[in-house]
């Protein structure tokens, strides 16, 4: 053998004892089909580690996913937050291919370091961005980052999600919190599966904590279930809290609603010639409702709505009179000028802490004290009710907390601390819709005149407003008339609307009255007149098909909607088949209607009503069957006239 032929062989025992040697790293074959069924992405491997010394926080994280395809990209990108009282550092990330291969490392340099400010409504605001991608698109691959977080407020605790969403399948997930012994953290968890294990061990000066699960598979989405309210979660609340020098304990609502009042105590106060300007204002104003009232539409008119969340502002509202000079501010900002506002004649009130939205699953706990809230509103006590106000609407009608807030537990920061509430719920009774609409049915007429009449209440009555006060409102209502009827010949000849305010228990609503006509109503056949009446949409949510579920539904709107219709017959015609009757109870709503003829005249009055709350998963069959029913029904509402000879 040549000298050059032994010198190739050991070149090539070489290169392929290093290519035996070289690691490989989350190999996707190392996933199994059970995991990758359904899913978009596979978290391999997730470790948070989390320290509470006092009120300092040190976050360690190492996250490691698989992305199976395109919908699973977004899982691939590194992004984080922090603020004045945070920052972010040791971050590295790495790439590597299905086959387990490194391809690229993290660049620092090219790591996105940014202001989230202009991607809201937010006026001032510390919280900043890091974020990183490798912008690759060969499936699958896979994705490792680390970082530490570092706060010096122990308000910042993450939660733990270790399945962050239904197409994400995990592997493997750990949490651990180590607190100093007289430190207790409270944490209440959340649709967590059997699988998950939990261990606790206490040393001298702290104590760890340690959930680990593995093995969780996706899952596709049911209707009507918020995706939140079932994937697992654990909330995090320390005893100790502090902002700067302020320092207080979640030992209970009331202390804790203390820490929140101290923050914001004494900023109530007006200039002497602002309090001044404001009682001879409302002087001649007799009750204090109606006192209240002028003064919020004060509000309203003198001041817009900016965020406002940089450092302990983010958290403590604004002077007063500094809101009274810009003309603007954020929500704890604005609800404590009308706070001030109403302070200066005499009417007391107090700041409230609310969720904002409709996730279940993120509103206040009252067995669970910590911060579950993003939004604040006023608080006015009166004898007989109380008058909430939701100070960033310049629309709202005076004592109309409206969808965002409605019906839900908040806490009101008191001089005595913290106290638990429940804002107005706007149900049935007082969030309505009711429709008069009467028909002359003209046979020897291409156009059917349709006049109509409709009152949105409550909650039904938020989508028209901004349209009716919007500056193009003549405009848009027509829009809006167009779009809500499914005749493309639709004319509109007239058009008016009224708003009346709320007025003790009931809700604002707005009158919409219309003269309207159209050539689809009628279908002339020899000696008969088929007439079909398809002017309303269902107002349950249509479910194109039924599956059989195991997840309990949820239902967030209560309704009642009532249509009437009058119907001219013609003279010379008769009536040969009248719409049908339907009576149907559930136990989430039901549909009724009744059907008379009554000199020359069709009555139809068809009443449909809806029931929030959760529902068995058993009778999501029968919501399938009551949407469809309704939705038929409510698309056509035929008969026939035969001419009489």
């Amino acid at each position: 053998m040549s000298t050059k032929t032994v010198w190739t062989a050991g070149l090539l025992l070489i290169s392929v004892l290093a290519h035996a040697n070289k690691q490989k790293n989350y190999p996707v074959s190392e996933i199994s089909k059970e995991l990758q069924t359904g899913a978009s992405a596979v978290i391999r491997y997730d470790s948070t580690s989390v320290q509470l010394s006092g009120t300092d926080i040190i976050i360690k994280n190492k996250m490691v996913i698989t992305i199976l395809n395109a919908k699973g990209a977004p899982w691939s990108t590194f992004r984080k937050t922090y603020n004045s009282f945070s920052n972010i550092e040791n971050i590295s990330g790495k790439l590597y291919d299905a086959n387990g291969d490194l391809v690229s490392k993290l660049k620092k340099s090219d790591l996105i370091d940014i202001s989230t400010f202009g991607s809201s409504f937010s006026f001032h605001d510390d919280l900043r961005l890091k974020a990183y991608s490798f912008n690759h698109n060969i499936y699958p691959y896979t994705v490792e980052y680390e970082s530490t977080t570092k706060s010096r407020s122990s308000f910042f605790m993450p939660e733990w999600q270790p399945q962050p969403n239904e197409d994400v399948a995990v592997m493997q997930s750990v949490f651990q919190l180590t607190s100093d012994a007289g430190n207790t953290v409270r944490y209440n968890a959340s649709n967590l599966p059997q699988q998950v294990q939990m261990s606790l061990s206490e040393q001298a000066n702290s104590k760890v904590i340690k959930w680990s699960v593995a093995q969780l598979k996706a899952f596709y989405p049911e209707y009507a279930t918020e995706t939140g309210s079932y994937l697992p979660r654990i909330k995090f609340s320390p005893r100790q809290v502090n902002f700067n020098q302020f320092t207080g304990t979640s030992d209970s609502w009331t202390t804790y609603g203390d820490f929140f009042y101290r923050i914001n105590k004494d900023r109530d106060q007006l200039p002497p010639e602002v309090a001044e300007k404001v009682r001879k204002m409302t002087d001649t104003i007799t009750t204090p409702q109606a006192k209240i009232a002028y003064l919020y539409k004060y509000l309203q008119k003198n001041t817009r709505y900016v965020a406002n969340e940089f450092g302990l502002a983010g958290w403590q509202t604004f002077p007063a009179a500094e809101i009274n000079r810009l003309g603007y501010g954020d929500c704890k900002g604005l609800s404590n000028y009308m706070k001030a506002l109403l302070k200066a004649v005499n009417i007391p009130s107090h700041l409230v802490m609310v969720y904002a939205g409709n996730k279940a699953y993120e509103k206040m706990n009252p067995d669970f004290v910590g911060y579950s809230f993003n939004h604040m509103i006023l608080c006015v006590p009166q004898p007989q009710d109380t008058i909430w106000l939701e100070c960033t609407s310049t629309s709202n009608a005076p004592g109309y907390l409206g969808s965002f807030t409605q019906n839900r537990n908040v806490l009101l920061l008191t001089p005595e601390g913290g106290k638990i509430a429940r804002t107005p719920h706007y149900n049935k009774k007082r969030s309505y819709i009711k429709k008069d609409i009467e028909l002359q049915i003209d046979p020897e007429s291409k156009e059917q005149p349709i006049k109509w009449q409709a009152e949105y209440a409550g909650i039904n009555q938020e989508d028209l407003l901004p349209l009716y006060l919007s500056i193009n409102k003549e405009k848009k209502l027509r829009e809006r008339v167009l779009s809500n009827f499914p005749y493309k010949d639709l004319k509109v000849e007239q058009m008016d609307y009224n708003i009346i305010e709320q007025s003790e228990l009931n809700s604002p609503k707005i009158v919409e009255q219309l003269a309207l006509k159209t050539t689809s109503l009628c279908t002339k056949s020899g000696e008969q007149l088929f007439v079909s009446i398809p002017i309303e949409a269902n107002p349950v949510e249509q479910i194109t098909s039924y599956e059989q579920r195991s997840q309990p539904f949820v239902l967030q709107k209560d309704f009642n909607y009532t249509f009437s219709y009058k119907i001219g017959i013609p003279a010379g015609y008769e009536l040969i088949n009248l719409p049908k009757e339907v009576n149907s109870e559930y136990p989430f709503g039901n549909l009724h209607s009744q059907v008379k003829l009554e000199n020359g005249h069709l009555y139809v009055a068809i009443n449909v009503n809806q029931n929030s709350g959760l529902f068995d998963a058993k009778t999501f069959e029968h919501y399938y069957k009551f949407s469809n029913q309704t939705g038929q029904y409510l698309r056509s509402i035929n008969f026939t006239l035969q001419k009489q000879n």
